[in-house]
């Protein structure tokens, strides 16, 4: 039984503190001078999440002004009491979920750069979102899509019953909007969008071999909680009987044994 409204897979009471665990200021950092961002320029970060990487922004762009885009009023709430905190006055906000064109309710054409990252991964349409990235920036903008391929899928070690377990529940979770491999389509995204000047680099994400830093296990914990929760509770009650699975995946990602790993995908293009 899935819900007729898309519902973000990660959703959770913990989902901000995963998200702040799981964020490094050094790569958030390294992925904004990827994107060019310079002062004086406006941005859009579309499915902020923690904000932090927001308020990296709002320090490289300022005076520019800076608008954090989230689903979750929560999140648009911490982000807006950090950057007061931080006296960054550039700083606004909008919770909004992003359906096609139009629906982020910003004007045509007011931003210099979009910008979005683990974001189009839990997006049923990640086209309509890229279309509306195109729209709010003004021609000769740029627009920023940054996220992975094999997200939680590649693995070695991993026993067959497991494999067979956690491919069930990730193609059920194919059909709520979430795609582990959407990196490798960012590219045909942006050209289809009518972005120009695309251009696309490959990096490793995720590599864990071995049992992972403290950091990283307790990421992984809440991700997995998050997931099990949603798909057992809200997404296919019909299918308690794969809650073995998320233990087993968890236990497996914690093991001295065990390797997986990950790609992340940047793609930028130019509003013609």
């Amino acid at each position: 039984m899935v819900s007729a409204h898309h519902r973000y897979i990660m959703e959770g009471e913990a989902e901000t503190d995963r998200l702040r665990l799981k964020t490094e200021q050094v790569l958030a950092r390294r992925h904004l001078d990827w994107a060019g961002l310079a002062p004086g320029e406006s941005f859009l970060d579309l499915g902020c999440g923690d904000g932090m990487l927001a308020l990296l922004a709002a320090r490289c762009c300022r005076p520019g002004r800076l608008t954090a885009l989230d689903g979750h009023p929560g999140r648009i709430r911490s982000v807006l009491e950090r950057a007061g905190a931080h006296g960054l006055v550039n700083v606004d906000g909008r919770v909004a979920s992003i359906a096609g064109p139009g629906s982020s309710g910003l004007r045509d054409g007011s931003y210099d750069h979009a910008f979005t990252r683990f974001f189009l991964e839990y997006q049923p349409q990640p086209r309509a979102v890229v279309l509306e990235m195109v729209r709010v920036v003004r021609v000769g903008g740029r627009v920023t899509l940054i996220d992975l391929e094999g997200n939680g899928v590649w693995h070695h070690g991993m026993g067959e019953r497991l494999k067979e377990g956690l491919a069930e529940v990730i193609g059920d979770l194919r059909g709520v909007g979430f795609d582990p491999h959407v990196g490798r389509s960012l590219m045909a995204i942006a050209t289809e969008a009518g972005l120009v000047d695309v251009r696309h680099e490959i990096e490793p994400y995720h590599r864990i071999v071995g049992r992972p830093d403290e950091r990283t296990a307790a990421a992984w914990r809440l991700k997995v909680e998050n997931l099990r929760t949603n798909y057992l509770n809200v997404l296919y009650p019909a299918k308690r009987h794969l809650a073995w699975v998320f233990d087993e995946y968890m236990r497996f990602l914690l093991d001295g044994e065990t390797m997986t790993w990950s790609l992340l995908h940047l793609v930028q293009g130019i509003r013609p």
